[in-house]
């Protein structure tokens, strides 16, 4: 998300100083974007053609605990930065730019003659409502007496436009509701945030929110290792294949690593149960779904008959490793002041 948001802060900063930011640019930059996260390395990016979006603008906006991926609405990211800029211009600060003192005299003279000027007026009107302040007010918006910072600015209008929804993995669990509670939208993310694998807590939210790369574009009708019919591929790979079960034993990962009171069973339910423990046991199932994501996608979408190992041996070894790295932080002195 980085990588990404790199890119598109240099297209924003571009079009928001030098041009104007249309409706088109925002489109071109929206394939790009639904490409870079879930299409398989099998479909390089070509402008002229349409790329499947497998999580809905909507949620993608919110952080992972929500069941977003914390994803720029990329028009909204815009506004919020021409409000950041004119509220600081309304509250008299420091604004390094050739138009600050324009700007200040259009204002002050109440005759608006920069087209920036005035759709940026328009959006920090349409703006102060959000915040409970009369829109025509030509007031500065404040908070600890210091102009609203950016990043706030882009949270309320997230939240105004934007509210959480439920996802389809939440809709497909079937634990019996005494267990856990899926009507929440924050449950599952919430504690899926807590694994500390990161890769096996990227593959874990992935998969509960039905993203994982690729998937949207398999048409086959049955399963690539077991021949399995009817299958759905998003579940399949990870709980029914029975090529994939048989390559890795919990019973025997376990007892090697020494983690007690691990269900020997594997399945969506079981499995589950494990990330509201919050100890190793829910990094061991991260680990276990990343190893097998690993495998099945090297499977369907590598470009170089590589098949990543799957098995029990990189299971502890990968866990071993999680396990070693967390020791060292946890064992890391504090520096002294």
């Amino acid at each position: 998300m980085s990588i990404l948001k790199s890119y598109t802060l240099s297209k924003l900063s571009y079009h928001m100083y030098l041009d104007k930011f249309t409706e088109s640019d925002i489109k071109s930059l929206n394939k790009i974007i639904t490409w870079f996260l879930w299409s398989s390395n099998l479909r390089p990016f070509e402008d002229a053609k349409s790329f499947k979006n497998t999580m809905t603008l909507s949620r993608a906006v919110h952080h992972w605990k929500n069941g977003g991926i914390s994803l720029w609405d990329m028009k909204l990211r815009n506004d919020a930065q021409h409000i950041w800029i004119l509220n600081r211009v309304i509250a008299n600060q420091d604004v390094y730019s050739p138009y600050y003192q324009s700007w200040r005299n259009q204002i002050r003279h109440n005759k608006i003659t920069s087209p920036t000027l005035k759709h940026s007026i328009l959006l920090w009107q349409h703006f102060r409502p959000i915040m409970k302040l009369p829109p025509h007010q030509m007031k500065p918006i404040l908070r600890n007496d210091e102009p609203l910072p950016l990043k706030l600015i882009y949270h309320n209008l997230i939240n105004h436009h934007h509210k959480p929804v439920l996802t389809s993995g939440q809709f497909q669990l079937s634990l019996p509701p005494t267990k856990i509670d899926f009507t929440s939208t924050r449950n599952i993310f919430y504690y899926i945030n807590s694994i500390k694998h990161h890769r096996g807590r990227n593959t874990v939210f992935r998969f509960f929110s039905r993203s994982l790369p690729g998937m949207a574009y398999i048409k086959q009708d049955s399963c690539k290792l077991c021949s399995a019919n009817d299958f759905d591929p998003h579940t399949h790979y990870f709980f029914n294949c029975r090529v994939i079960l048989n390559k890795f034993n919990l019973k025997h990962i376990t007892q090697h690593l020494q983690i007690a009171n691990y269900e020997d069973e594997w399945s969506l339910e079981k499995s589950t149960t494990h990330f509201y423990l919050c100890d190793e046991s829910s990094d061991l199932t991260a680990i276990i779904y990343h190893n097998i994501w690993k495998h099945v996608s090297s499977i369907l979408f590598s470009q170089d008959d590589k098949i990543l190992d799957f098995s029990n041996q990189s299971i502890i070894s990968d866990f071993d490793i999680h396990r070693n790295i967390l020791k060292l932080i946890n064992n890391t002195p504090t520096p002294a002041n």
